[in-house]
């Protein structure tokens, strides 16, 4: 759905369509009742709110009142009718002084809207071609995003025990051990590893990469090829990253086309960017390193992912 901030004009240029195209008689006629009135409510996800998030449901329910007889109730997401019913279609009787309705809005609001703000604009219209409109608001946020900290991977050791291996999804640390000492599939959640080498120095890699002559993983029944590249991101952007909707904008931004699922040399500061094979997307900072490949030697990683925070 397109963003649906429009001008209360627009409301009222349709209310003045409204008057001349109603079922009312054509000759002028003299009001001798009050004002209609409507008044309208929002719900996301059975409940009143004025907000709402990608991927919420969103309906509406609204009364109407009208001494003069309710004649037309219309209902517009910006300009666009989202509901246009004749007392006929109400189920209401002639002069029917009162209505009760509820809808559905479609589409729900995607990871595109977030920022966003949707108008809806509601109109009641007597037999006597009197008028009354209530316009409500929605707001489109984006969920906080998931950040998961203090993540230490060790370089590996020759007895396969040393936690090496990272599953973003799962945020599990895992040895070698614990991958190829049980009959479970563990290997296809495991998205990266860490060595550190004496030319790569500190260095993360896609289980893909994962270099033989460091540590031989070609007993895996899974390597899985996560995308990874380092980027420019400085430290104030990383920490200004909160929603979801910001981690995919900055996204926006990472070309991939120069990775080959291994960075290296990395130090206190840097930003990489990662996508796994399941298609989770986000960034990785590198908050602490102890250098060298000694089994008390670490790296220690914060992600953020485009995922809400649970």
């Amino acid at each position: 759905m397109k963003r649906l901030l429009e001008k209360l004009t627009l409301v009222m240029f349709l209310g003045a369509t409204i008057i001349l195209t109603s079922c009312g008689d054509d000759e002028e006629t003299t009001p001798q009742a009050g004002l209609p009135s409507i008044s309208a409510s929002l719900h996301v996800n059975g409940s009143a709110s004025s907000s709402a998030m990608p991927g919420d449901s969103v309906s509406f329910s609204l009364t109407a009142t009208a001494e003069g007889g309710i004649n037309r109730i219309v209902a517009l997401a910006g300009t666009t009718p989202i509901l246009d019913k004749s007392y006929l279609d109400l189920g209401l009787t002639p002069g029917s002084t009162t209505s009760d309705v509820e809808g559905s809005i479609s589409p729900w609001p995607s990871a595109s809207d977030a920022g966003t703000t949707w108008e809806f604009s509601f109109v009641v219209v007597d037999d006597l071609n009197q008028v009354d409109t209530t316009t409500v608001s929605l707001d489109i946020t984006s969920p906080e995003a998931k950040v998961q900290t203090a993540k230490l991977l060790y370089p590996p050791t020759g007895d396969g025990n040393s936690q090496t291996f990272y599953a973003i999804a799962q945020n599990k640390i895992y040895t070698h051990s614990e991958v190829t000492g049980t009959a479970e599939a563990v290997s296809p959640n495991i998205d990266l590893g860490y060595y550190y080498g004496g030319t790569d120095m500190a260095t993360l890699a896609a289980i893909s990469e994962y270099p033989e002559g460091v540590f031989d993983v070609s007993a895996w029944g899974t390597k899985n090829a996560t995308k990874l590249i380092e980027t420019s991101i400085t430290l104030e952007t990383y920490t200004a990253l909160s929603t979801v909707a910001d981690v995919e904008a900055e996204f926006e931004n990472v070309d991939f086309s120069a990775q080959d699922g291994v960075t290296s040399l990395l130090a206190v500061g840097d930003v990489l960017a990662f996508e796994t094979v399941a298609g989770l997307q986000g960034f990785i900072y590198v908050s602490d390193l102890e250098v060298g490949g000694d089994s008390n030697d670490y790296i220690e990683l914060e992600f953020i992912l485009a995922a809400a925070a649970e």
